[in-house]
């Protein structure tokens, strides 16, 4: 994957971490000792779903099977900026746990 630029500098992104976060039918979200690793907060997440569809809410108010933006298998996504990375929750949209692989940038 090319590096994304930072908005602000101009400079490439550093991609540091990563996890497969399972997503079932319970409310997850991006694991904070993650995303917050030493040396500095994550800023963007790049996401890629597998397994299963599941649906994303970004406002801190929970997603369910049916309310929140939709991603199927193979869909990919950024989010962007540290209060959504903060806020971000999926859920599962069919009853089957999925995987959502992330990187975390810097």
């Amino acid at each position: 994957m090319s590096a994304p630029y930072s908005k602000d500098h101009y400079q490439p992104l550093d991609v540091f971490a990563d996890e497969a976060l399972s997503v079932g039918t319970s409310v997850t979200a991006f694991t904070a000792a993650t995303y917050n690793a030493t040396g500095g907060v994550a800023i963007a997440a790049f996401c890629n779903v597998q397994v299963a569809p599941v649906r994303v809410r970004l406002t801190g108010t929970d997603p369910s099977a049916t309310v929140g933006d939709l991603y199927n298998v193979g869909d990919r996504f950024v989010v962007w900026g540290t209060m959504d990375i903060q806020s971000f929750e999926a859920i599962s949209a069919n009853g089957i746990t999925s995987t959502v692989f992330v990187h975390y940038a810097k």
